[in-house]
Formats: structure tokens, C-alpha cells, sequence
């Protein structure tokens, strides 16, 4: 009955809020209660030496087991974006570098231009991991049609040139060119006419040999262990040992202390602060948060009462108040912000969030008025890829907020794209083609959101790889 009482006793101060216009004061718990959370809830004690040991052995276990299927694989790893970029020979995003006699591919039924996604110099693949048929020398080109991507081999493009690198001219894109995606962020908040709605991130690409694991194989050995954690985790090993204790991302001169970057060496993980006085730091964040405002407001009906005039007006006026303050701030895009304008601007932004939870769900639709109104433009997703349109543009590194200066853990994403090996096991894909060369795997990373979280994967078959038949390469897009 005690412990039942003190149970109420706790719901009751960790539930119980101020009354209206009052700040919240919560109520500090007695040592009784106190003492009953730690029984009731304990913290996790550290793993006896034994215990280590037992897992230490597992692991080896199914290490073991998987080596006999393991197969070579190239990890594709984002440099940081910046003046390297204009040097690189493999990279994501940008523009392409193509011969004159090479066209930008469109889909065969619309005729639109496809995306262009990522250029890899073949002379960079390590040979250790390059499959049989796979040629030594040449230039590869992956596009597709991010917007009508249904996996058939018309919404890719695979182009392949087998001459060694030549210092080709930057393409630039069709004038027809559309926006990446017309139902994702970023690329559907940039305003008409605007490059960055249709042309991905620049990041320089570096090829990385390590071994891949086939999640498929003799599962029912890892009984009660699932093969797939421990896969990442062996990837994550392998990799480390690969680089040779370096970082996954750099270093570039922006990681070189002589040209006023931060001593790699020494980073700690310290992630951005978005909601400090600091944020916006300069004009691109302000920007960014801005025009992610439009993207995250229902639409109204057309036609019928489900909206009412004040839910329309509100819509259409935090739209207006959005895209006056992203063309404010994107004249000093690259200009720090004073701890005024950055007051100001904040003080805006959470202006929107409460008119938003103020509007009536019955005069908006029966819809909240924004789908996430307490992270417009504030969560930590929109502050990096803002940084990445930093690092990109060449900018000071003062532009960027102290905490991303002082580590760049915010860019060392783990992440999914590789070449050859096997395919990630999202669904049936990797073990539908296992007998095919993956050529390009590509996930979402903070410099290009397009997938929508999916898994973007381009395949060949061996026979069409022996004779350098690039053009029947086929995708697949998978999700969890």
C-alpha cells in the first residue's frame, strides 16, 4: 500500500501543471520518492568482465559464420563540401563534368530531364573490391526521375564512357529542368527558378573497399541475435580499420588548422544548437527556416466548406510573412547575424508556432494548420543541411554556429551507399538480385533528403556488366 501510495503521490507531481498564466513550477520530489524511483527503476549496471567476454565470443562466432559468404564492397563516403569539391574526380550532386557528345538523359515517355545524382571516376574503385567485368578506367553517370521513380529502367540512367578522365567542361542543366522532388523538403520550399530546387548538394565522394556481409545467410545460426545489428556494427569496425583511424568525413581544408579550420584530431561530439540564442547564425538558417514554413501548412480545399475564412487567412498570411522573411535574409546569406537580428527573427518564428496552435482544427480542415508546428524550420535536420549550403558556397567558417566549428560530428553520419557487395535487406531487393552487381546504393543524408528515407539502388547483370551495357542498368526503392 506504501508503494501505491507513493505511485499516486508521484503521478500526481510529475502530471499536474501551473494554472493558466502561471510558469511552470515543478514540484522537487521528497527523498522517499526518490528513493522509490531508484528501486523502481534502476540504473543499468555495467557488464561483468564475463559478460564482455561471452559477447566478445558471440561476436567472433558470427563473424566467422558470415566471412564464408562476405564479399568486397566499396563504402561511398560524403566528404566535406568546399573548395575540394571543383578538384574532386568522384562526387554526389552538383553538375556533371561530360564530354560534348554525351546528352543529359530524359525519361522516355515525358521527356523531362532526369536528376543527376552522383559521377565516379572507375580508376578510383579499389581493386580489391572490383567485380569481374567491372572495367579499370572510364567515367560512370547515375540519374534518375526522383519524381516518378516506379523502379523501371526508364526512370534511370547509367551513362559510361570508357576513356580515362578527361578535364571535361561543367554541364549545365536543361533549362527544362524540374525540381528534385515536388513533395520533399528542401526541394519543394526553394521558390520557382531557384538552382537549389533542382540541383542535389555538391559533396566530394571518397571510395572506401571494406567487406560486406549478407544478411540473408544462415540466419537461424545467430539464434536469439538478429544478423542485421551486428552486420552494422562489424561495417562500422571494418570501416574504422579501413581509414586507418581517421574520420569518416575529411579531412579538408576546412579541417586544417592553417587555413582556420578546427584540428580534426581533436573534434568531441557536440551537436548544433538550434533552439540557443545563438541560431539563426547567419542569414542561409534564417532562409532555410523560412521556406520550410509554406512546405509544412495544409493545403485548403478547393471547393466545399471544410475551411473557414480565418483558417484560409492564416495560411495564406504566415506564406506571405515566410517568403518576405527568406528573401530578407537571403541577401546576407553568408553574413553572420547579430544577437539582435537573431532575436528577432527567433521571435518570429515561434510567433508562427503559436498562432498555428491558436487556430480552431475546425476552421482549418479538422486539421492542425501545420503538420509539425513546434520544429518550423528549428530542428537539428534544417541547421545541417544549412551548413552544408556553407561549406559548399566556400563562406568563412564564422558563418557557421560555434558548436558545428568545434566538431564536425554533426556531418560522420553512419550511412547505406556502397558499391557491389550486397544490397541493404530493407525488403526483398538485396535477395531478389543477389546474383546481380549492385552498381550504386544511395540513402538520405543531411546534404540531399530526395529519398524520402527509402533506399535508392541501381543494379546490373553480370552478362550486361561483361559487355559494359551500362544502359540496362534497372532500380529499385525500398523503405522500412
Amino acid at each position: 500500500m506504501k508503494n501505491l501510495a507513493l505511485a499516486c503521490l508521484l503521478v500526481t507531481a510529475l502530471t499536474t501543471g501551473p494554472a493558466a498564466g502561471q510558469d511552470p513550477a515543478p514540484r522537487q520530489l521528497t527523498a522517499e520518492e526518490s528513493a522509490y524511483l531508484q528501486e523502481m527503476y534502476p540504473p543499468p549496471k555495467p557488464p561483468t568482465p564475463q559478460e564482455i567476454a561471452a559477447t566478445a565470443a558471440h561476436r567472433a562466432e558470427v563473424r566467422k559464420v558470415l566471412d564464408r559468404t562476405a564479399r568486397q564492397a566499396v563504402a561511398l563516403l560524403e566528404d566535406a563540401p568546399g573548395p575540394r569539391s571543383a578538384d574532386a574526380r568522384s562526387w554526389f550532386g552538383g553538375l556533371p563534368r561530360m564530354p560534348a557528345g554525351l546528352d543529359w538523359p530524359r525519361q522516355r515517355s515525358t521527356r523531362k530531364p532526369m536528376t543527376f545524382l552522383a559521377q565516379v571516376d572507375l580508376a578510383e574503385v579499389p581493386d580489391a573490391a572490383r567485380p569481374p567485368g567491372m572495367p579499370k578506367t572510364g567515367t560512370l553517370w547515375f540519374f534518375a526521375a526522383l519524381d516518378y521513380l516506379m523502379e523501371e529502367r526508364e526512370q534511370v540512367a547509367v551513362l559510361y564512357r570508357p576513356a580515362r578522365r578527361e578535364p571535361w567542361p561543367e554541364r549545365a542543366p536543361p533549362k527544362d529542368l524540374g525540381p528534385v522532388r515536388e513533395d520533399a523538403w528542401p526541394y519543394d520550399a526553394f521558390p520557382k527558378g531557384d538552382p537549389r530546387a533542382s540541383i542535389i548538394l555538391k559533396t566530394p565522394m571518397r571510395l572506401v573497399a571494406h567487406k560486406c556481409y549478407d544478411a540473408a545467410a544462415d540466419r537461424n545460426t545467430f539464434y536469439p541475435d538478429q544478423p542485421q545489428e551486428l552486420i552494422k556494427i562489424f561495417r562500422e569496425e571494418d570501416l574504422k580499420a579501413a581509414l586507418g583511424g581517421q574520420p569518416r568525413i575529411g579531412p579538408s581544408v576546412y579541417m586544417s588548422p592553417e587555413h582556420g579550420g578546427i584540428d580534426w584530431r581533436t573534434i568531441t561530439k557536440t551537436w548544433p544548437p538550434t533552439g540557443s540564442d545563438a541560431w539563426p547564425q547567419a542569414g542561409v538558417f534564417a532562409e532555410t527556416a523560412a521556406l520550410s514554413i509554406p512546405a509544412e501548412l495544409h493545403t485548403p480545399a478547393q471547393d466545399g466548406p471544410e475551411w473557414a475564412p480565418e483558417g484560409r487567412a492564416l495560411r495564406e498570411q504566415l506564406e506571405r510573412e515566410a517568403r518576405a522573411q527568406a528573401a530578407t535574409w537571403s541577401l546576407r546569406r553568408f553574413t553572420p547575424l547579430s544577437a539582435g537580428e537573431r532575436k528577432a527573427f527567433r521571435t518570429w518564428a515561434d510567433s508562427v508556432t503559436a498562432r498555428v496552435e491558436a487556430m480552431p482544427r475546425e476552421k482549418t480542415g479538422g486539421y492542425r494548420l501545420a503538420f509539425y508546428p513546434e520544429f518550423l524550420g528549428k530542428d537539428e535536420w534544417h541547421s545541417r543541411y544549412s551548413a552544408y549550403q556553407v561549406l559548399e558556397h566556400g563562406a568563412p567558417l564564422e558563418v557557421l554556429p560555434e558548436a558545428m566549428r568545434q566538431s564536425w560530428d554533426w556531418m560522420d553520419q553512419p550511412n547505406l551507399d556502397q558499391m557491389f557487395g550486397y544490397g541493404a535487406p530493407v525488403h526483398e531487393a538485396a535477395e531478389q538480385y543477389r546474383d546481380h552487381v549492385l552498381l550504386m546504393q544511395l540513402a538520405d543524408t543531411p546534404s540531399r533528403t530526395w529519398t524520402g528515407g527509402a533506399v535508392l539502388s541501381f543494379w546490373i547483370s553480370q552478362e550486361d556488366l561483361a559487355r559494359g551495357r551500362f544502359d540496362r542498368a534497372f532500380p529499385t526503392l525500398e523503405a522500412n
